[in-house]
């Protein structure tokens, strides 16, 4: 109105003006300011009404371009008004509704009323939203003038719905992924859905195959129909049923057991509703628990054929889990009760050697074997017990004991500390036997010699002849010595190696962790043995090798046939020999210590019933020698000791006796004669002299060598050297020939000692000697030795030529 001029004036019309009077252009005047307040009015009312409005509005002219966005379009797209006006309604929306929103609008456009529509716009936080959006045409004439539309924020719901969409996806694929059948039925038992698993485990080839056969009742085995009806109506009363086992049907009329959980769903009132259900083919699980019976009675039959008494008790409350037949046996039926109580008969409280703290690591886990040994004071009985820290089925950590009766072994270790106490005291004697023989030898050759002196009749020669009978009987008392400090002679006959093994192993390895490893040679092998001292041999040389492995480890034994010929580079003549070898995984033997495992009482362990006395390879060294045979020991340290037994089979033939013929036929010589001792050097030289032959003297084998080495080079041959076989200061006899041999292989030697059980003395020819003479020892005697190997040898000689 601001065009209008807002004055009052004179309008002449022709006729007289009058002044004051309203004319009609003051009229329009008023009429337009009252329609500009009506305007304002109205633009204050529903414009209140819009910027109070909680949805997005909005108007577009009839080109779709923005007219006006009220403030909740501006502040949920975070554009400003101004960014809105002039623009398309189609540069606002995503590019993948466009076209859904062009054939919305379509037919608005052509001047027809669209519809709602859901849209998606990107906000200027670069944030992707949702609205719903509808549109009113506004027409004038009925023409269209533009648009007046409604926007609602609906992200949050669009949200919701996705993520709703994505667990039922997730969920649908679950039932449908689940090893289990499940299942929902209404209350009468329909089938209102299953999952793949359902039809795959009666054997139809769809859910829809499956759901053919309406009710649940069709796919249950006749003979659990009624209890399928009792389930119903448990369900119905309780809501629920868990673990029920029941056998249901497939598709060709087999049945297979299940296990069912079903729970009942009601609705929002309260009402029963539907059944929602799993079940789990059982099937694997009935095979595992049979197949667990069958190994529970297996395991109890083994237990209970035991000589053993094996039982299982908390750690904590010592209540016993379990005993074999064997423990109920000694000790009655003990399950359920106090172990302290029902096995040691105590009352005060568990019993102080109680095993339970040493068979826990300090983690509480179970640890290793604890062995120990026990008395029962009522029987008497001993007992080995080995108690081991095990899982109880339930979870539990319990004490497993098996405790094997030992008395006889006890009995057994008993006599056999004996029996090395004897041998020890045997070994005593046997020294001053050997001792004791030097002496008689210096005695009797002197007696010998003296009664020679003498006229036969004389008194003094009666004499001298008695104290002669008592030196012999002195000669006797001292092999009566030597026969206990070796254990006699060996009583023979023909034994199969193979079979006399077992026995002598089995009771020195007896309540060890020791386990022994046969390799036996396939054909017999017949020895001629005193089987009562090879096994003997046998046990003590296992007890060793069980001493050598105090936790425990693998005995190994071997027997083999060894060939004959040249090829045989053992100490031994060369004919057919068994082999037995017996080896340990212990600490093993050093180098330097090697060559004393057989001097008596040498031992790298403490003494005692299981230590040992240092006599066991002594004795067997000496008994496999009176046997011709010949024990070797091989040792690596860090890897373990091998003992090799080597025994001649039966039928070979040893030269025990001499060959030829004896003659009284005196031949005179040279005779070297090598004795540690002054006494019996002295007396013997004089019996050489009173013989007839020349004597050489010497005190050991160093000064015999010595003497021989220098007669050769003066062409002074001996004609026999008479060797003593123990020197305490030097060289022995054996060692001696074995290098004479190297120097003149025709050298005649004669061996003498106080020992006559020695493999060198017994089997001479076998060491190089031509013959053997045992202190003391009467001049006749001396004299038949000296004669038969002198003429023996003249014989060679002679054939010689």
């Amino acid at each position: 109105m601001n065009d209008i001029t807002k004055t009052t004036g004179y309008v002449r019309d022709g006729s007289e003006t009058r002044k004051g009077q309203p004319t009609e252009l003051e009229g329009l005047r008023a009429r337009c300011a009252q329609l500009e307040k009506d305007l304002e009015e109205t633009k204050a009312r529903y414009g209140s009404v819009l910027e109070g409005i909680r949805d997005g509005v909005y108007t577009l002219d009839a080109e779709g371009r923005f007219t006006f966005v009220n403030h909740v379009v501006t502040e949920r797209s975070g554009y400003p008004s101004e960014w809105f006006i002039g623009k398309s309604w189609l540069d606002f929306v995503s590019s993948e509704d466009k076209d859904r929103v062009r054939a919305n609008l379509g037919s608005a456009l052509d001047g027809q009323i669209a519809g709602s529509c859901e849209i998606r716009y990107k906000a200027s936080s670069g944030e992707t939203r949702w609205i719903e959006i509808s549109a009113t045409p506004l027409r004038k004439s009925d023409c269209l003038t533009g648009w007046f539309g409604i926007s609602r924020d609906i992200t949050e719901r669009k949200k919701a719905e996705q993520a709703l969409k994505e667990s039922e996806e997730k969920y649908r694929t679950l039932v449908h992924a689940s090893p289990d059948d499940i299942f929902l039925l209404d209350l009468d038992g329909a089938f209102l859905m299953v999952n793949e698993r359902a039809a795959e485990l009666h054997g139809f080839s769809s859910i829809t195959e499956l759901l053919s056969q309406k009710s649940v009742f069709r796919v249950i085995a006749p003979e659990h129909q009624d209890k399928a009806w009792l389930l119903r109506q448990k369900l119905l009363e309780a809501g629920f049923i868990k673990n029920e086992e029941i056998t249901l049907l497939r598709k060709d009329g087999s049945t297979f057991p299940a296990e069912v959980n079903i729970s009942l769903i009601k609705d929002h009132e309260g009402q029963p509703k539907v059944f929602l259900g799993v079940t789990r083919d059982i099937t694997e699980r009935k095979r595992a628990e049979k197949a667990l019976k069958e190994s529970y009675h297996l395991f109890r039959t083994v237990l209970d054929s035991l000589d053993a008494s094996v039982y299982v008790a908390d750690m904590n409350t010592y209540e016993i889990l379990f005993a074999n037949k064997y423990a109920g046996k000694i000790f009655g039926d003990i399950t359920g009760h106090v172990c302290w109580k029902a096995i040691q008969k105590r009352d005060d409280g568990p019993c102080p050697f109680c095993s339970n703290r040493r068979l826990l690591t300090p983690t509480g886990e179970p640890g290793e074997v604890v062995t120990w040994e026990s008395a029962k004071n009522t029987s008497g009985r001993w007992y080995e017990c080995r108690d081991k820290a095990i899982r109880w089925p339930d979870g539990r950590i319990v004490r497993l004991e098996i405790a094997t009766d030992i008395t006889e072994r006890k009995h057994m270790e008993a006599e056999l500390l004996k029996r090395r106490n004897l041998e020890s005291i045997g070994t005593l004697a046997g020294g001053i036997a050997h001792d004791f023989n030097n002496l008689l030898m210096a005695v009797t050759g002197y007696i010998s010699l003296a009664r020679i002196a003498l006229p036969p009749e004389s008194e003094a020669s009666h004499l001298l002849s008695e104290a002669e009978r008592i030196a012999t009987a002195g000669k006797k008392l001292t092999q009566k010595l030597i026969t206990f400090s070796k254990g006699g002679e060996p009583i023979k006959k023909v034994i199969n190696l193979n079979r006399l093994l077992e026995e002598p192993i089995s009771i020195a390895l007896t309540g060890s962790d020791i386990r022994c490893i046969y390799s036996l040679a396939d054909d017999p092998l017949p020895v001629d043995a005193d089987s009562t001292q090879i096994k003997q041999v046998i046990q003590n040389i296992v007890l060793n090798a069980r001493e050598a492995m105090p936790h425990g480890g693998r005995v190994k034994i071997g027997t083999v046939r060894l060939p004959a010929g040249p090829g045989n580079t053992r100490p031994l003549p060369a004919s057919r020999y068994a082999r037995v070898s017996i080896e340990d995984e212990g600490a093993g033997i050093k180098k330097d210590d090697l060559s004393k495992v057989f001097d008596p009482y040498y031992t790298t362990k403490g003494m005692g019933a299981r230590k040992g006395m240092g006599l066991g390879l002594t004795v067997a060294y000496s008994v496999i020698k009176r046997h011709n045979g010949h024990l070797t020991v091989e040792s690596t340290p860090g890897r373990g000791t091998t003992v090799h037994i080597d025994l001649p089979l039966h039928g070979r033939e040893t030269k025990s006796k001499e060959a030829g013929r004896e003659t009284e036929k005196s031949i005179k010589g040279r005779i070297l004669f090598m004795d540690g001792e002054e006494d019996i050097r002295h007396m013997g030289s004089k019996l050489i002299d009173h013989l007839g032959y020349s004597a050489v003297l010497a005190r050991n084998g160093n000064e015999a060598l010595s003497i021989y080495r220098d007669a050769l080079d003066t062409n002074g041959r001996f004609d026999l050297v008479i060797l003593d076989l123990s020197v305490k200061k030097g060289m022995g006899g054996k060692e001696t020939l074995d290098q004479l041999l190297t120097i003149d292989p025709a050298v005649r030697a004669i061996i003498a000692s106080g020992f006559t059980n020695d493999p060198v003395v017994s089997n001479y020819a076998d060491y190089g000697f031509k013959g053997a003479i045992t202190k003391p020892y009467m001049i006749h005697e001396f004299d038949q030795v000296l004669q038969r190997v002198l003429s023996r040898g003249a014989e060679d000689t002679e054939k010689e030529r």
